[in-house]
């Protein structure tokens, strides 16, 4: 986001830290752009993630350069046209998932456990559009939260899930119906989660 701050500061460039040190302000030619980054931790195996930051290149080669030659594959999943994927190293006749956005939530198939962060513009729009049914689905917040509050803006029967590779077991969250089957206690940057929603609806996440 963008904020005119008056006047042009001597200093070219400076800092402010924000939200515990997730998020940054760089200020050149007196204007804000407020910066945060994503910290993605990857288990041998699949996992599950995402990002929440607009960034130059959304290419995923680009995207994944930290951790280049340590995964095997990327899948997305869109609800109207089914799977998309990118096998390391397969032709083009093979790869038709081109590019990694923040919103989306991708399956990741490590060789070897990483982590890497990534480091962009804060979204200044953070609604997700779910349809009907499964949607694979980014967390557009810097600020981990209860499902309680991440989810208090959806309907009534919207369930959540996500792998927790480091147990090997799924954990969920069902809104306005919790039970004792409900095992996710946070939602955090960083993550990708199954969002089973019962209509067409936009999430929005309550910064809370």
């Amino acid at each position: 986001a963008n904020a005119n701050v008056g006047g042009v500061s001597p200093f070219e460039m400076f800092n402010i830290s924000l939200n515990e040190g997730r998020i940054s302000a760089n200020k050149t030619d007196g204007t804000f752009e407020v910066i945060g980054q994503n910290h993605i931790h990857l288990q041998k195996g699949w996992n599950i993630f995402s990002y929440c930051l607009q960034l130059e290149d959304n290419r995923i080669l680009s995207v994944l350069s930290p951790i280049s030659g340590l995964w095997k594959s990327v899948w997305a999943f869109e609800p109207t046209s089914g799977w998309e994927k990118y096998i390391y190293g397969g032709s083009s006749s093979v790869n038709n998932l081109l590019n990694i956005i923040p919103g989306k939530g991708y399956l990741i198939y490590m060789n070897n456990a990483a982590n890497f962060t990534i480091t962009g513009k804060v979204l200044t729009n953070k609604a997700i559009s779910l349809k009907p049914g499964a949607n694979l689905v980014g967390y557009n917040s810097l600020t981990p939260q209860s499902p309680e509050n991440a989810l208090s803006s959806m309907p009534h029967g919207t369930s959540i899930w996500t792998y927790d590779n480091i147990n090997k077991i799924w954990l969920s969250y069902t809104v306005s119906n919790p039970d004792f089957r409900d095992n996710l206690e946070q939602l955090r940057p960083g993550v990708g989660y199954y969002i089973y929603a019962p209509q067409n609806i936009d999430w929005i996440i309550s910064e809370q």
